[in-house]
């Protein structure tokens, strides 16, 4: 035993040794007092006592750890995913979404004063609509009179780079669309090309169309007939097997890209080359080669700029492959609903598990309620179940694209009848004369929507203040909420209750939606789930316990669970 100094004060000092003898320091021997001998036995005993705590919390700590990740393997290395994986991309019809210098029709300044709005709800990708010239009497749009100019009523090309500049400053990306597969017969292409001098091969002439299929229309100046998409002979389409028409694209990119946009949206892909027997599905090899050139040429030209697009119908084969690739977003529209009937727990669980299904290895999704051709989601469901269906996009697995209005519940406006036009009314700023758009007494579109039912200002709905937290959740928590194996990916239905999550044992997160009006009861052990805490809800309050073998999801509502445990 080792020796143990005590002592009451300076002139006393006594030591016990083996043995049991008591030598003070100047060589003395005594017996201690009593009293020394209890204050040496309970010093022992207060350091018995600590020491026995500390063995016991330590093992209970141990316990906790074994029971809260039993099922679950240890997180993988954190990694940042790419932008666009882990942005919320918000599609901006710049005609309608904020109005400047008061004509009437919204602008890119517009959309400049209104860049701290979309940053304070999270959105970092904007994208913008056709910003093209155009011949605004035909589809406003699409009809592209000039690529590398901007439609005069948005604004100028400095104007829109000021757009840019000014959304990078902020943190946002921008993209826009690239319309490739026609031009209007008012571009200067289309005009030197009918004169059979300058560009002949350029569009798709011919002189007899008695034995072809497409759609043909007579061109007055040469005599000739040109080809173009059914029902719109006020566009032409280019000859993509044409090296010049597919030189001067490129350099339409090229010039885009040098005003530091950060990718484009490519619309119509179908057609671009129009096989011999059909006008729509055209030949989708030399599609592919066309698009992979793009991709090769857009990232070796800016590395860190996206290609996304659009056919119809729709081929997940533009992704491309991992040597030639295509697409980093290949658009899905599957979630767009026309009416209410569209929304159940059944037919959201059919969609998503055969559109991941059909996805290859390294192919990312994406996801939308609402396109700038459909009509908008508020207009087939009410507000409570828009925040859950809203929350909902955000949650799965891939990118959300989010049309303007709908983060507030926006509906279509009546003015044409046609859901495609009335989806695209403007932007509810507030509850005032034609909705805090324009200082006009009148808009381009001819009405304003309800906004004493919503508006950004006012959030009636409570959808923009439930879009927020969302987002926040999505970007804290993208990796293990979004960056799973799809093969894991694991989706269920049960009764008006969808239910999905990664079933991979990797600690992770998942979510419950309940499609119908009523409470209906779910078990997510079904889905691998034994245990886990409520991170996230849209209920207008929040719940009490809950235990993962009956979950009860009241009507509408969407719960989002952190799993602490799996099967």
């Amino acid at each position: 035993m080792g020796e143990v100094e005590f002592g009451k004060d300076e002139e006393l000092k006594v030591k016990i040794v083996d043995g049991g003898e008591y030598k003070e320091p100047g060589g003395g021997i005594r017996k201690p007092s009593q009293e020394e001998i209890d204050e040496y036995k309970i010093h022992r005993i207060i350091v018995m006592i600590i020491f026995g705590l500390v063995v016991v919390i330590l093992l209970l700590l141990i316990v906790i750890l074994i029971a809260t990740t039993d099922g679950c393997e240890a997180m993988p290395k954190e990694k940042k995913l790419p932008w666009y994986k882990s942005g919320v991309m918000y599609n901006i019809y710049p005609r309608s979404f904020k109005d400047s210098n008061g004509d009437g029709t919204g602008d890119f300044k517009g959309i400049v004063e209104k860049l701290d709005y979309l940053k304070g709800l999270g959105v970092n990708i904007l994208y913008l609509s056709s910003v093209f010239k155009i011949d605004k009497t035909v589809d406003y749009g699409y009809s592209v009179i000039d690529f590398k100019n901007t439609n005069p009523e948005y604004g100028t090309l400095k104007d829109f780079q000021n757009l840019v500049d000014s959304a990078h400053r902020k943190g946002m990306k921008v993209i826009i669309e690239f319309v490739p597969s026609d031009t209007s017969i008012k571009h200067d292409w289309f005009k030197q090309s009918s004169t059979g001098k300058n560009k002949t091969d350029w569009y798709v002439w011919r002189n007899n169309t008695a034995s072809l299929s497409g759609s043909w229309s007579k061109d007055s100046a040469s005599g000739q007939f040109y080809l173009h998409q059914d029902g719109h002979p006020s566009k032409a389409n280019l000859n993509w097997s044409s090296n010049a028409v597919q030189a001067e694209m490129q350099s339409v990119l090229e010039f885009w890209l040098d005003k530091k946009v950060d990718g484009f949206r490519v619309v119509s892909i179908q057609r671009l080359i129009f096989g011999s027997n059909s006008t729509e599905l055209g030949d989708w090899r030399r599609i592919h080669e066309i698009v992979q050139k793009w991709h090769n040429y857009t990232t070796k030209k800016s590395p860190n700029s996206i290609l996304i697009g659009s056919s119809h119908p729709a081929n997940l084969k533009l992704y491309g492959t991992k040597e030639h690739p295509e697409l980093n977003i290949v658009v899905n529209f599957e979630l767009v609903g026309e009416n209410s009937a569209f929304y159940t727990a059944a037919n959201f669980k059919d969609i998503i598990t055969n559109y991941i299904e059909k996805l290859s290895e390294g192919n990312w999704p994406s996801w939308a309620l609402t396109s700038w051709v459909h009509g908008r989601v508020g207009s087939n469901v009410d507000g409570q179940f828009a925040r859950s269906l809203e929350a909902l996009l955000l949650m799965l697995p891939g990118t959300p694209i989010v049309f303007y209005g709908d983060e507030i519940g926006m509906q279509n406006v009546n003015v044409t009848g046609n859901p495609a036009e009335d989806n695209k009314a403007p932007m509810q700023w507030e509850d005032s004369k034609n909705a805090g758009f324009t200082t006009k007494t009148s808009t381009w579109f001819g009405g304003i929507g309800n906004t004493s039912y919503t508006n950004a200002k006012d959030d009636q709905l409570g959808i923009k203040k439930m879009f927020k937290k969302a987002i926040k959740l999505r970007m804290e928590n993208a990796t293990v909420l979004l960056d799973g194996p799809l093969a894991n990916f694991t989706v269920i239905s049960e009764g008006d209750v969808l239910a999905y999550t990664f079933k991979d044992k990797v600690p992770r997160f998942a979510v419950a939606i309940n499609f119908g009006d009523k409470e209906s009861t779910i078990n997510l052990n079904n889905i691998g789930v034994k245990s886990g805490t409520l991170k996230y809800h849209t209920a207008d309050k929040k719940p009490g316990k809950i235990t993962m073998d009956a979950v009860k999801v009241p009507g509408k509502v969407l719960y989002l669970f952190e799993v602490t445990k799996m099967k």
